[in-house]
């Protein structure tokens, strides 16, 4: 009996130690270990969706609506950080593992850096650029040997946070000013007025339209107009420059732009990684490797 209660004893401590040891190396392996739990800041309560009352020529009906500039300001800033912080948690908590067995976490985890983006669209419920981007690229990078002239990732929108709050017509309103960007500019249209905005959308042109203003490159060779356009002719904003590199299997996206938007200027550099892969069925498929560099 006392041989018998002794053994159990070390049993037990046995286990106590094996499981104390298990705990204290280990290594995430699933879905379900690795978690960014978001402090967020977004003032959720300055910001609605509003229907248009048409579709746009992109296929958005409805517009995101911030009450005053401050609060889509903060708010691009706060889900740049959100994305940037998650890359963070995410590489400290694999940094014991080489570069192989990082990509090959990346692919099991199906890890997205830009998590928080898809989580600010679904609680706003709205498709956004962004969104619809995302899910034009994943089945572009799922042919065999896609046509990289027609990435749906090269968009003049480089900045993925902007890109949130965007409709498909690259819209947005700030108080009571509706704002479309462009490849040369941007519309400010007073008053909430869709009627306006649904005019330029069919006519692509502000003549007649006075509470219309067009922030851009003027003359006979842009849209004709009777009112006062802007162009920042000093700083030649709104261009952008891309194109691709192939290293080994690696595929680089490199992106050079400056642009003027009503809440910001940025010059960016960024680049995304691209790597051809071979499926369990020997078919080979490109994905999108979480490697991105921006700057303002």
């Amino acid at each position: 009996m006392i041989k018998h209660i002794f053994f159990s004893i070390i049993y037990l401590i046995s286990i106590f130690f094996l499981a104390s040891c298990k705990k204290e190396n280990n290594v995430p392996n699933s879905e379900s270990e690795f978690t960014y739990n978001v402090q967020s800041t977004i003032p959720y309560h300055t910001i609605n969706v509003v229907d248009k009352g048409f579709l746009g020529k992109s296929g958005s009906n409805k517009i995101v609506f911030f009450q005053a500039m401050d609060d889509l300001k903060s708010t691009l800033m706060e889900l740049e950080r959100q994305v940037n912080d998650r890359d963070s948690v995410f590489n400290k908590t694999y940094a014991h593992l080489s570069s192989e067995e990082l990509e090959a976490k990346v692919d099991s985890l199906n890890y997205r850096s830009e998590e928080p983006l898809y989580d600010f669209n679904k609680k706003l419920g709205i498709e956004s650029l962004f969104s619809a981007i995302a899910a034009k690229e994943a089945a572009f990078l799922d042919q065999e040997n896609p046509d990289w002239s027609r990435n749906p990732n090269d968009h003049f929108i480089d900045g993925l946070a902007t890109r949130a709050f965007l409709n498909l017509d690259c819209e947005v309103m700030i108080g009571d000013t509706i704002y479309k960007l462009t490849e040369d500019g941007y519309y400010a249209i007073a008053n909430k007025d869709f009627k306006s905005l649904a005019l330029i959308e069919e006519n692509e042109s502000i003549e007649g339209l006075d509470n219309v203003t067009y922030f851009g490159p003027t003359g006979e060779d842009f849209y004709k107009s009777t009112l006062t356009a802007y162009t920042k002719e000093d700083c030649k904003t709104n261009k952008r420059v891309s194109g691709y590199r192939t290293s080994g299997n690696y595929k680089i996206k490199y992106v050079l732009s400056i642009w003027t938007h009503p809440w910001d200027q940025r010059i960016a550099i960024k680049h995304d990684s691209y790597k051809k892969i071979k499926k369990e069925s020997g078919k080979k498929k490109s994905f999108a490797f979480p490697c991105e560099h921006g700057g303002k």
